[in-house]
């Protein structure tokens, strides 16, 4: 058995709704979004599919955040997912997981599988709640849309009740058709697979755009409208995250690491260090001299008291020899 083939995709399920446009319109939309435009941040999901990345070169190409795919269903583990991760946080990108749900599997084990499978790789432990996991929702498995509709609720609900932010991706043709209007569409977060050349996108039935934090725009490089990106060989899937980078940082919990200092920080840091060696230094020196000042005034004190020691004895000397004679003339 093998894992979703995202090269699967049935194109027209992720355009759609086709929006049909005259001049005017189309020019109408395009001066708003220019003007009205929101503030957003590019990504890019990934998995095994994708081969070996470079992820120094998908920073370069403007990148802040990743996707990852972690797990799907009850059985599958993505090999590529503990490397990615790390070489994603290596790289200063901001990275979440996603989790291939399969409705013909209830939504429990699919939850017990990813943390089980997950913490073996220490990431649950490791981002300590910090981040949102994803379910990715583009199949139908033969199952009913009753059936998928409580699976992918119990699995998003337990997925919270274990520390975690939740959410779903899928198109708006993809959830409409698989999940369709229920009253827990806005309970989560969402990632709206709408590829088309728009200022926003369209949304599925239920979701809000207060609650749409992501947007898969379209594939690199096999739109036109889409950003370039290096480092994946063959297509990628490009996203938006509507905010700054410092947003998704706050909205996830997430604190970088701290960059690794490059060799000029280093050589500053050792001149840095220096200067605090030589202030010590100076320091100890003028202490070293108050000392040798306090021990000079002392050894001056004991000599002149010597001195005076040694003239006291030369007087009482003196005084002696007078009295003697004295005695000598008056007591013959």
């Amino acid at each position: 058995m093998q894992d979703f083939n995202p090269n699967t995709r049935v194109r027209g399920e992720f355009f759609y709704p086709v929006r049909t446009e005259n001049f005017l319109t189309k020019a109408t939309s395009y001066l708003t979004s220019i003007l009205a435009e929101p503030v957003r941040i590019r990504g890019i999901d990934l998995s095994h599919w994708n081969g070996k990345v470079d992820f120094e070169a998908v920073k370069l190409s403007g990148i802040d955040f990743v996707i990852l795919k972690a797990t799907e269903s009850d059985w599958f583990l993505d090999d590529t997912f503990d490397y990615n991760w790390r070489a994603s946080l290596a790289n200063e990108l901001v990275a979440m997981p996603y989790h291939f749900f399969r409705s013909n599997v209830k939504g429990n084990p699919q939850v017990e599988w990813f943390f089980r499978a997950e913490n073996g790789g220490t990431f649950v432990e490791e981002v300590e709640g910090k981040t949102c996991l994803w379910w990715d929702v583009e199949t139908s498995d033969n199952t009913s849309v009753t059936a998928r509709q409580n699976r992918l609720y119990g699995a998003c609900t337990l997925t919270v009740g274990k520390g975690l932010q939740t959410g779903y991706y899928s198109s708006p043709y993809k959830w409409n058709s698989l999940i369709g209007n229920v009253p827990w569409a806005d309970d989560f977060w969402g990632w709206v697979a709408h590829w088309a050349d728009v200022a926003y996108p369209s949304l599925p039935t239920g979701w809000t755009r207060e609650k749409t934090r992501v947007w898969q725009n379209g594939i690199y490089p096999n739109y036109s409208w889409v950003e370039p990106v290096e480092g994946v060989q063959g297509s990628v899937d490009h996203n938006y995250f509507f905010g700054t980078l410092q947003e998704l940082r706050d909205w996830l919990g997430y604190t970088p690491p701290p960059p690794t200092p490059d060799c000029c920080d280093k050589i500053e840091a050792i001149e840095q260090e220096l200067v605090v060696v030589k202030s010590r230094i100076a320091q100890l020196e003028l202490n070293d001299m108050r000392q040798e000042d306090r021990l000079n005034t002392i050894d001056q004190r004991l000599t002149d008291a010597e001195n005076m020691g040694v003239l006291n004895d030369h007087r009482i000397t003196q005084l002696e020899n007078l009295i003697q004679q004295v005695k000598d003339i008056l007591c013959l």
